[in-house]
């Protein structure tokens, strides 16, 4: 048996290390009003707190820290109280750009110039019909990190049906039931490090969600015994990771950014862009080849 030197010792962590760094992370709320404009205002320290840790949990950058210029790029689509959750995301440096699931969602070689996707389906932004979960999903096996929530609104048969072709294949389900929370900051009963200082988040008429396969998946339960989210690390499947795909330069901070066509945000009613409040602008789309 070959002796273990301490050059073979170090190779070894660091393959571990590399193989752990590419593991895809999906985190699961049953609830779209934590990271709402209400759940800021409701437990603002609890929510900063959750946000500050999911940053760090999707940039592998440590609890809460970065480094100047080094920022991360976040994706989301829709979701209620989604400008000031894009606000919280700017403000600590990152660059954040929103998308739609219509015509078509996102490409995989777009989805791969992103440390954090989030799909946030609250009126009027659903979940069409026709949604393809697959680009989310090798997303997700080639190491890409990808927030969902449940939204408090809508039919939950409905809403089960769209996000479980995206849960199912990671040993997650949305069940189609309401939990019957109305409007409570429920305190969570974990020692999850992704909820460390988060004494309690806001919540209201969140879906139950069951964890089907333990593998990688953390339920996190409230005071009241409900699973509100499901944390998991995926393994990692071999193949080029989303690292592998050529990123575009980062755009410049702080110029105004280009609202979608249609939202009718300040810009497009001829407001000079320097006139602009930060929390209104829209962050830029970028141009990424399918």
């Amino acid at each position: 048996m070959r002796k273990l030197t301490p050059r073979l010792a170090v190779f070894c962590l660091l393959s571990v290390f590399c193989l752990l760094s590419r593991a895809g992370k999906l985190v699961v709320s049953g609830d779209n009003w934590p990271l709402s404009q209400r759940g800021f205002t409701e437990e603002p320290d609890s929510t900063n707190a959750f946000v500050d840790h999911l940053e760090a949990f999707f940039t592998h950058r440590g609890s809460g820290q970065w480094l100047p210029g080094k920022a991360g790029r976040f994706l989301i689509y829709g979701g209620a109280g989604r400008d000031v959750l894009a606000q919280k995301l700017q403000d600590d440096g990152h660059v954040v750009e929103f998308f739609r699931l219509e015509p078509a969602a996102p490409s995989l070689n777009r989805l791969c110039q992103f440390d954090g996707v989030m799909i946030r389906p609250t009126p009027p932004f659903g979940v069409p019909p026709g949604f393809d979960p697959q680009p989310f999903i090798r997303y997700l096996q080639m190491g890409g990190n990808v927030y969902v929530e449940a939204s408090g609104s809508g039919q939950s048969d409905w809403q089960a049906n769209m996000l479980n072709g995206l849960l199912e294949p990671f040993g997650i389900l949305l069940t189609g039931t309401k939990d019957g929370v109305v409007h409570e900051n429920v305190s969570l009963n974990t020692t999850h490090p992704l909820f460390r200082g988060v004494t309690a988040l806001h919540w209201h008429q969140g879906h139950g969600l069951e964890v089907t396969s333990r593998r990688g998946n953390t339920p996190i339960a409230g005071e009241n015994g409900l699973t509100m989210f499901v944390v998991s690390s995926l393994p990692w499947r071999g193949g080029a990771p989303c690292a592998a795909v050529g990123r575009l330069p980062l755009p410049p901070i702080g110029l105004p950014s280009l609202p979608p066509p249609g939202l009718g945000f300040p810009r497009s009613q001829g407001v000079p862009p320097e006139k602009i409040p930060l929390h209104t602008r829209q962050p830029r789309l970028l141009e990424v080849a399918s």
